[in-house]
Order: structure tokens, then sequence, then C-alpha cells
């Protein structure tokens, strides 16, 4: 019965809310596992608060999951009871008033400029198709900031004719609930595509020539996966001697971090990374705010006098 109900709910959040699969899928492992919780204690889905407080300290001390994640869950039981109660499966007021534990928010990981174009140069030092084809990847991800889900979506023809005035290049990107927005990348990274675009049918098998994406395959969704693009960048991280660990997403905080840098208002880098809501935004000046305070207790001749008081 429980099962039931969810299935109506993730239709409803792909029909009329357009979140991508990998949202739903989130979504699904959520509220399964309290349905799942609900079922093994015999609690009825018509249930109350203090369910949802045991649930949470179930997550807290038995499984050890994160404030930050336990939160992500109960976000997500209660859209859930919202939809159940719109549908009148369940009363209403259930977990309105309820509030998840506070969760320390975390600085996003970015890379120095240098250890970028670090990464960039030995991309490019790989001239085989399937080098061509990595460099386009990471310097696209980097030079646009979107999404690894947003790279792997991209259409051939979501690539725009060259702007003359600015030298800019646009791309059509579909994020988060399927909205649409406009990302530009210039020269450098254009002539990479182009490259690669020279070279595209290698990955791909005749049968498949009319497939559309851009990173195209022959596997059943016909583009590459978030996984291979993951595997690729650990892999050229590697060969540049980079001893960090970094993820396609770091790239994605590095350009944000970096056009901020760049003295880039956040306005504009919340329209160029899709962000609904530019508190999300405003991370990254805190990212800039604990690099200014490193510098100035380096180079500030009060912070210098200090340090060396205090090693004396």
């Amino acid at each position: 019965m429980f099962s039931g109900y969810l299935e109506q709910f993730l239709e409803s959040l792909y029909a009329e809310h357009g979140l991508s699969e990998n949202s739903i899928i989130a979504y699904k492992k959520d509220i399964k596992d309290f349905l799942e919780y609900l079922q093994q204690g015999n609690i009825e889905l018509q249930t109350s608060a203090n369910t949802l407080h045991e649930y949470i300290v179930n997550l807290s001390t038995i499984r050890h999951l994160s404030n930050r994640s336990i939160a992500r869950k109960v976000a997500a039981i209660k859209h859930f009871y919202r939809f159940l109660i719109s549908e009148n499966y369940c009363k209403g007021g259930l977990f309105e008033a309820f509030r998840p534990p506070k969760h320390r928010i975390d600085l996003p990981k970015t890379l120095t400029q240098s250890t970028v174009q670090k990464i960039l140069a030995t991309c490019d030092k790989n001239t085989s198709p399937k080098g061509i084809r990595t460099a386009a990847i990471i310097h696209l991800l980097y030079a646009t900031g979107i999404r690894v889900s947003e790279l792997i979506s991209i259409k051939v023809d979501d690539i725009k004719n060259k702007n003359c005035k600015d030298e800019l290049y646009n791309l059509t990107i579909i994020g988060k609930g399927q909205k649409e927005r406009i990302v530009l990348f210039e020269n450098r990274t254009k002539i990479l595509l182009d490259k690669y675009l020279s070279v595209r049918q290698n990955f791909i098998s005749d049968k498949n020539r009319n497939n559309q994406f851009l990173f195209c395959t022959n596997a059943k969704k016909g583009h590459i996966t978030r996984q291979t693009i993951r595997i690729l960048l650990k892999n050229v991280v590697t060969q540049a001697n980079v001893t960090e660990s970094i993820s396609p997403h770091v790239l994605r905080h590095s350009f944000a971090s970096h056009m901020l840098e760049q003295g880039v208002d956040l306005r504009s880098i919340q329209t160029l990374l899709g962000h609904s809501d530019i508190s999300t935004t405003q991370i990254y000046t805190h990212i800039q705010k604990c690099k200014l305070k490193k510098i100035l207790e380096k180079t500030h001749p009060l912070a210098k006098k200090h340090f060396q008081n205090k090693t004396t």
C-alpha cells in the first residue's frame, strides 16, 4: 500500500515539478527508508511528529548519519506528506511544525587557479580521440561551471554559433527542475570542442550515427555516464601529479570561486550556475573571506608581528 503512494508521489515530481532523474532517485531512497521504518514498527501512515523524531534518533544513533543527511531526509518526508495531504490520503498538520536538527554549513572545496591550469595543461597533452574527448569534457566543466548531470545531457545542436562581438559561445543547458539557461564559454574551449567533434564518430557505431548527445556512447542511454567522467578526471589529476581528491563538482565550485575572485558580481554567477536562490551562491563569498583572512595573517604588519611574538 505504501509503495503505491510513493510511486504516485514520484510521478508528480516528474510531471508537475520537472525534477531530474537523479533528484527523483534521491527522493525515492529517502522516503522508502522512512516507509520501511513505519512498516517494521507496524506504524500507520497517518502518524505523528513523535514518530519522525524517533526516526531521526534512529538515523543519528544507529545509522550514524550526519545532521546534513538527516535534514535532507526530513525535507523529503515532509514533501511526501504534503502530497499525501493534498490527495486526501492523510490529514493535515502532521510535520509542518517539525524542525530538523541544524547542520554545520561546510564550505565547498575549491582549487587554486594554478592547480586548475595544471590539470587542463595535462589534458591537452593526450592527442588520441579519447584524450581529446577527456580534454573537451574537463575544459567545458571548468569553463562553464555546469553540473556533470547537465554536461552528459548536452546535445550537439545545443552549441550555438560564435558571437563575433565578444568571442563567446552559447550553450543551452537544461538544469534542475528542467529549467533552461544559456551559458557562455570562450574560444579556447570552443577549439577543443571542435577538435572533439571531428573525432566524435569514434565513440559510436554505424547503427547509432543518429545519436544526438554531444558526449555520445553506444550504451542504452546514449551518453557518457557521470561515473565515467569521474574516472577520466581522476586519471588526469593523477597524471598531473595533483595529490588532492577532485570530483567534477569541485571544478564547478572552482569556476564560481575564481569568477568571484575576478570581480564578477554574485547575481551573474548565480545565473551562470543556474541557482534558483541567491543564498546558494552566497556560500562562495565565505570562501573568499577565508582566503582573505589567510592572506591578511601572512602579510599584514600587525598580524606578522603577533605571529613573531608567539614564536619567540
